[in-house]
C-alpha cells in the first residue's frame, strides 16, 4: 500500500507542477498582451480609451515633427510625443536584444 501511495504521490506532484507552469505561462501571455507599445490588446485598449485612431502612426508623426522652436500646448500632443518616444525606445531595445541573441546562437553553433 505504501508503494502505491508513493507512486501516486509522484504523479500528483508532476501534474500539479504541470498546472502551475500552465498558470504562469498564461499570466505571462496576459501581461505580454497588455503592453500598449505593440499592436496587441493593450494598444487597442489604450487607443479606444483615448479615442485616438491610428495611435502608432500619429505618435511617430509627432516625434518626426518636433523641433526645438515648436511649442506643444495640447495634452494630446504631449501624450503622442511621449508615447512615440517610448515606442521607439522599446522597439530599439527589442531589436538589439534579438540581434544579440542571434549572435549568441551563431557563436555557440560555430
Amino acid at each position: 500500500m505504501l508503494l502505491l501511495w508513493q507512486y501516486f504521490r509522484f504523479y500528483i506532484f508532476v501534474i500539479l507542477n504541470f498546472f502551475k507552469t500552465l498558470i504562469i505561462l498564461n499570466i505571462i501571455t496576459i501581461l505580454t498582451n497588455a503592453i500598449p507599445f505593440i499592436r496587441l490588446d493593450g494598444y487597442w485598449i489604450l487607443s479606444f480609451a483615448l479615442g485616438i485612431t491610428n495611435l502608432y502612426n500619429k505618435s511617430l508623426q509627432m516625434v518626426k515633427c518636433v523641433r526645438p522652436n515648436r511649442k506643444i500646448s495640447n495634452k494630446t500632443d504631449w501624450f503622442l510625443l511621449l508615447y512615440g518616444l517610448c515606442t521607439i525606445a522599446i522597439m530599439g531595445v527589442s531589436m538589439v536584444g534579438v540581434f544579440l541573441e542571434i549572435i549568441k546562437v551563431f557563436i555557440w553553433i560555430c
